[in-house]
Parts: C-alpha cells; sequence; structure tokens
C-alpha cells in the first residue's frame, strides 16, 4: 500500500474518504438483511454486504462431520473457513466465487424447506449446483457447453444429476436456461426426501426423490447444510431465500403455495380450477402424473402399428418419435385400450403445427382408412401450436373462437362425449380453463387420464379440460400425423381395471388419488434397491409344507405335475413389494398366497393371488375372479396381459394395509383396497374371506398339480 509522505497531511482526501465511507455505510444494507426484500413468509440467507451466516464446506461425507477431537473440528472448520475467504466474496450485492475453493455452506442445518435464489454464470462452460442437505445436488451447468455433452448438460440445469441413471429427476423435464451471463432463478422445495425445482418459472423436476450419494440405499439425512457448489468456473448467486416448512408428505411443484408472484407456475392449477363434476388432483400426485410409480411402462415403436402413413412418416429414435406429418393419418397401439393413464412430452417443430392424440378410436374407424385421412371416431386431445390460431384467421378470414391452442378436448365423428366447461360455442369441444401450452420449439407435458368413459386432461401440470360420457369407452390409442412435423417423447402408460369391470370402485378418482398416496413407499420400476432373495437358486431352505411337492431344477422352483401343496416361506411379512417371473405350462392352475396362516385354504384363510393360464380351452367359462392375477373370488384382473404360454412373465405385488396392486408385465392388473371386504361388503363369489384382515402372514405357491416354473424371488419389506 502507498502511505503518504512524513509531515504531509492530506486533509483534503481524508475529508472526501469520510464522506464517501458514510455515504456507503448509509446505502449498504444492514447486518442481517438483504439488498431485495425477502418474499412473505422467507427469510434472507444472504445479507447482501458480506459472507455472515456462511461458513466454508467440501464435498464431504455428512457422517464424518463428528470424527476427531473437538480441537480437531474447530480447526479443520477453520481451515475451511479461510478457504472459503480466499474465493468467495461480495460485490454490488452479489456472491461471487472464482471458480475454486470449498462450497459457500449455510451455517445452519435446514430439514424441509422452499429455498429461492438467483444464479449467473459470467462465462462459458460454468458448471456448479446446490447441495441439499449436504448431498449433491441440483445440477447447475452451461447447456451450450460441448466439453459437457457427454454428461447430458444439453438437456439444462435443475436436475437431480447425481441419482442414479434412469431414475426420476436425474435430467430436467425441459431445458429452461438463460444465455449466459443472464441472471437465472432457481425455486426449489424439498419435503422429506422429494424435491421439486422451478428454473425460470418452469417446472423441471417434480417431486422426484433426491437420492443420498454418500449412503448409496440409505434416507437422507432429515436434517443439513445447504451449499453453493464450485466446480472450476465462476459463479454468482443472489437473492438467497429460505422459508421452512412443516414436516410430512410432499405437496408438488416447486412453486406450489409459494409465495412468490410472477412465476408461470405461481401456485396449483389443480386446485380450484377443476371442471365442473370433476375432483382436483392433490399436489403431491405430481410425480404420479409425470409416469412415476408401480404399474407405469414405456410405450415405444414396438407397441403402435402404421395405420395409413407412408413407412418414413414416422422414425423413433433414442426415445423420440418423429412425426413428419405427411401424409395425414395415424399410428395405434397393438391392442386396443380401455382404462389408462398416459404421460408424454411433445413438440411442434414448425410455427402453427397441428396434431393430436386419439383416444379410444373404434376398429372399424381405422379399418382401410386411405392415406390423408383421420379416423372418424375418437376422443382427440389437441396437440396444436399457437401459431395456428393466427394462420387460421389470416387464410380463412374468419375469427379462430371455436378451437384453442392449449389442450382442447372433444370427441371425432359418431363418437359422443359430454364436454366439461367452459364449452366450445358448437357444445362439442371442452376448451381449457387457462392457457398453459408452451410454443414451438418448446417441449409439453401432458397427463391423460381416460377411464370409465371419462377423459381428464393436464398441461404441463395443470388440470384443464376433459369430459365425461364418452362413447364408445374402449379402442385404440393413436398418435395423429397432421401435416406438421411433431415430436413424441417419454411415452409411459399405465393401464387400469376399471369400476364397471371389477365391479368395486378400487379405480373411480377419489380412490384412485388415495391409491397413488398409499404406494409412496413402492420403490419405481427397475429400483431393486432394499430388496432380498427368497430363493437362494439352489435349495429350498427358507421354505417349509409341501417341500416335497415342488423341485428345484435351474435355478427355479418348480411345482411338481400330479403333486400340488402349499409351499410357504419360514418367515412371515406384513407389508412389502414382491417381484418374480414365473412361467405356465400349458393349462395350469397355481396360486400365490400372500399374508398366508399355516394351515387351511389361503384362497379365504389368507389372500390368494390367481396363477392361471387363464387363456386355455379349459377355462374359456372361468368367473372374472378367477382370471390370472385376480384376488380369488374377491376382486378381478385385468384380463389378456399374460405372455403366451411357455415364455417368462414378471409379475410385482404391493402389499401395503389393506391395498393390494399387482403388475404384470409392467401393466397394472389389480389395484385393490380390500378394506370394504373386510368391512362387510359381499365378495364376488358370496364366500366369507376371513383371511382379508390378516396383516401378516406367509407368501407361498399354492400348488394344485400342475407343473409351474418360478425364478428370481426377491422382496422388499415396506414401512
Amino acid at each position: 500500500m502507498n502511505r503518504p509522505l512524513p509531515g504531509i497531511v492530506r486533509r483534503p482526501f481524508l475529508l472526501v474518504a469520510c464522506v464517501a465511507g458514510l455515504l456507503a455505510l448509509a446505502a449498504a444494507p444492514a447486518m442481517g438483511q438483504s439488498a431485495v426484500a425477502p418474499p412473505a413468509g422467507f427469510t434472507a440467507l444472504f445479507n447482501g454486504s458480506d459472507l455472515s451466516g456462511w461458513r466454508g464446506r467440501p464435498h464431504f461425507d455428512p457422517r464424518k462431520e463428528a470424527e476427531g477431537t473437538a480441537e480437531e473440528r474447530a480447526q479443520r472448520q477453520q481451515d475451511w473457513n479461510a478457504d472459503m475467504a480466499a474465493h468467495w466474496k461480495v460485490e454490488n450485492g452479489v456472491l461471487v466465487n472464482d471458480g475454486k475453493g470449498v462450497y459457500l455452506t449455510t451455517g445452519e442445518d435446514y430439514g424441509d424447506f422452499e429455498l429461492q435464489l438467483d444464479w449467473m454464470f459470467p462465462e462459458a462452460c460454468g458448471d456448479s449446483g446446490i447441495y441439499l442437505r449436504a448431498n449433491p445436488q441440483v445440477q447447475i451447468w452451461d447447456p451450450d457447453c460441448e466439453r459437457d455433452n457427454k454428461h447430458g448438460n444439453q438437456k439444462g440445469s435443475g436436475g437431480l444429476w447425481n441419482n442414479p441413471a434412469e431414475s426420476a429427476g436425474r435430467f430436467p423435464l425441459v431445458k429452461a436456461d438463460k444465455p449466459i451471463g443472464q441472471w437465472n432463478t432457481f425455486r426449489i422445495r424439498m419435503q422429506g426426501d422429494r424435491v421439486s425445482v422451478t428454473l425460470n418459472g418452469q417446472d423441471v423436476v417434480v417431486d422426484a426423490p433426491l437420492a443420498n450419494y454418500f449412503a448409496k440405499g440409505e434416507p437422507l439425512p432429515a436434517r443439513g447444510p445447504l451449499q453453493i457448489q464450485t466446480h472450476g468456473a465462476p459463479m454468482h448467486v443472489r437473492n438467497v431465500f429460505i422459508r421452512e416448512l412443516a414436516g410430512g408428505a410432499s405437496t408438488g411443484g416447486a412453486s406450489s403455495g409459494s409465495a412468490s408472484s410472477g412465476s408461470a407456475s405461481s401456485g396449483s392449477a389443480s386446485t380450484g380450477t377443476a371442471p365442473s363434476g370433476t375432483a382436483a388432483t392433490a399436489d403431491g400426485d405430481a410425480a404420479h402424473r409425470q409416469g412415476n410409480g408401480p404399474g407405469w411402462r414405456d410405450l415405444g415403436e414396438q407397441d403402435f402399428v402404421n395405420v395409413n402413413g407412408e413407412p418414413g412418416t414416422w422414425t423413433w429414435k433414442d426415445g423420440v418419435a418423429h412425426c413428419t406429418g405427411k401424409p395425414v393419418g395415424v399410428i395405434r397401439t397393438r391392442e386396443p385400450l380401455t382404462n389408462l393413464e398416459l404421460s408424454l412430452e411433445w413438440r411442434h417443430l414448425t410455427a402453427a403445427g397441428n396434431s393430436g392424440v386419439f383416444l379410444w378410436a373404434p376398429p372399424a374407424a381405422l379399418e382401410n382408412l386411405p392415406p390423408g385421412k383421420l379416423p372418424p371416431g375418437g376422443i382427440e386431445v389437441q396437440v396444436l401450436d399457437h401459431g395456428y390460431t393466427a394462420q387460421y384467421e389470416k387464410s380463412t378470414g374468419k375469427k379462430a373462437d371455436w378451437f384453442t391452442t392449449d389442450g382442447d378436448v372433444f370427441p371425432v365423428g359418431t363418437s359422443t362425449m359430454k364436454p366439461f366447461p367452459p364449452v366450445a360455442p358448437d357444445g362439442r369441444r371442452s376448451f381449457p380453463t387457462a392457457r398453459h401450452s408452451r410454443g414451438t420449439p418448446e417441449w409439453n407435458h401432458y397427463y391423460i387420464r381416460a377411464v370409465d368413459g371419462e377423459v381428464k386432461l393436464w398441461v404441463n401440470g395443470h388440470q384443464v379440460s376433459g369430459g365425461s360420457g364418452c362413447t364408445p369407452a374402449t379402442g385404440y390409442l393413436c398418435l395423429e400425423s397432421e401435416g406438421a412435423p411433431v415430436e413424441f417423447r417419454r411415452l409411459r402408460i399405465r393401464e387400469l381395471p376399471g369400476s364397471e369391470k371389477t365391479g368395486t370402485t378400487t379405480v373411480t378418482e377419489a380412490k384412485s388419488l388415495a391409491q397413488a398416496s398409499a404406494t409412496a413407499d413402492a420403490p419405481a420400476a427397475g429400483d431393486e434397491t432394499g430388496f432380498t432373495p427368497l430363493f437362494d437358486g439352489k435349495t429350498l431352505d427358507g421354505w417349509q409344507g409341501a417341500v416335497a411337492g415342488h423341485e428345484v431344477v435351474d435355478g427355479e422352483i418348480r411345482s411338481r405335475k400330479g403333486v400340488g401343496g402349499n409351499l410357504l416361506t419360514k418367515g412371515e411379512y406384513g407389508d412389502f413389494v414382491l417381484r418374480f417371473d414365473f412361467r405356465l405350462t400349458p393349462g395350469a392352475n397355481n396360486g400365490l398366497g400372500i399374508r398366508a396362516p399355516d394351515a387351511g385354504d389361503v384362497a379365504f384363510s389368507g389372500i390368494e393371488l390367481q396363477v392361471l393360464d387363464d387363456g386355455h380351452p379349459k377355462y374359456e367359462k372361468i368367473q372374472p375372479w378367477q382370471v390370472h392375477g385376480s384376488i380369488y373370488g374377491v376382486v378381478p384382473a385385468v384380463r389378456g396381459k399374460l405372455r403366451p404360454t411357455g415364455e417368462w412373465n414378471t409379475e410385482e405385488v404391493i402389499a401395503k394395509g389393506t391395498r393390494i396392486t399387482v403388475n404384470l408385465n409392467g401393466a397394472t392388473i389389480v389395484d385393490a383396497d380390500v378394506a370394504e371386504f373386510r368391512d362387510g361388503k359381499p365378495t364376488l363369489d358370496g364366500k366369507p374371506h376371513p383371511g382379508l384382515s390378516r396383516t401378516t402372514g406367509r407368501i407361498g405357491f399354492l400348488g394344485h398339480g400342475d407343473e409351474v416354473h418360478y425364478r428370481n424371488l426377491r422382496i422388499r419389506p415396506l414401512p
């Protein structure tokens, strides 16, 4: 530092310096205050002037925090704080990092919370993230940096990047980043292990679990610090606010209930905006509407048949279906569908694009359909770009008042539907209650629920339109080609039993939501965390009962033909997820017992889930509650999901309280709450089933003298 020479006093400079200092103090925010006032209900984590309330901490296993003596821990923290001071500073109300050093870490720990902050990369190829409870991370990176393309940065920021591959939330639903040098706004909501992220007003992660990075498969710590990561490039952060939440179930999007305003996703459109006569969907069901949870499966090229397009009209690559739009026509599913949930994303590649999703298209409407024509029957869920309105009015000279570009639902041709309000002038279309669609080339998300003749549509997380009384209420699912290029991706379907088919109300709207909540503890398809084997592949150790009626061959348990008897586990199980493979021989009859006692007919003294080659001619006249997968005598299963006799099938059984779910080859065939039968409602076979009241028991195979093969048995207890 330069100092004045001795004997020379620079009083004018001193006066100016003092005045400048006083002005700076007057202008600076007070300690504990932010330069921008927090939203209502939030408090500032950054005061806008210094690093008060923050400490240094690197990427560090929380389990090791307590290691060492008190003096050693204090010295470690002192070293981290010195490193923080060397690489973090405050300039003009902004936290500035040079890309190096430890992470900026809150001095306090947090459990459930809503976090809001702004961030910006001043240079290209930036990389950072937000650690939640000291666990990585909500990813922040430059989506245009080719260096990181191999890691998926082109998909944008906001994903839970350190989650296992292909897990929900690992990558964002949409790319919502602003260009380098511009400020971005995060709103992050965390309850339990569930995280929702909104980036610049767009939901990029919805109610996805954050995996424990440091203890794989273990629950996250209940509390922990928040951290801003350093990763080699300068990073700027400002306006950091938090609102702590009471513990409890997740309530959906990051902006649901948020005090902040101006966000495109602020508030919940599913509360107070449900069409007349429908039940609003709880915010906490957002993950289910994204196609996550038991029973969901992917739809891909192998699931569709070309109806009247050219060979190149539809092409599939990397999970994306690309349609040229020419000629006009459709592709359809291989089999008709009745009750279903559909989750998909779509985008138009040119302005004014037109397409649609057809539900319940009757076979006759697709038979011999010529190129250039759309089916003359079915319920269409409109997929329309905003530019279509201007194009229509310019080309026709008419006012575009009979359609919208935000999710109309309407019957086509001979099909009929009673539309939910608001209704189009022609009385046939259900108009959306609000505008939530995004224009080309952004991706949009549709969740469609079609059950018992009723259709409901959610657009980008908001319930907007639909109708009831649809006829017909069964048929093919179709994707439409209508003149302009369009793309679909992340197509997921969940087939449901219907109330009319089952004779119960297990899949009505009200119980559907309760059931989705009840399976929140069940792992997603493909997630094998926490499962243990029930069969060692070599012996029947761990099993009891009709051991002589079963044998182990080639890593399989096989029931001996002509012998029969119940083979039961030695251990008892209450609430659980059971997964296994099985292969039927022609006409085979067997059963899966759950919560079974040691003796008695498990179909009545416990719960029997039917294992049956129900397509065999000798079973032509069986009752619906006898088909494969049914809760025997109580709840029928959806039929037709078994693979051909002799091929391996995959089954999952979820038992949670009084709710039983059976997923067969990726499709849900039973989803029922048996409490009403336990409490006195007559069962379908007219017989008492006291086993429905059991809360625990053995798992076993109920042999009836036919040969059936089982393998890969594993179980995961549920809390």
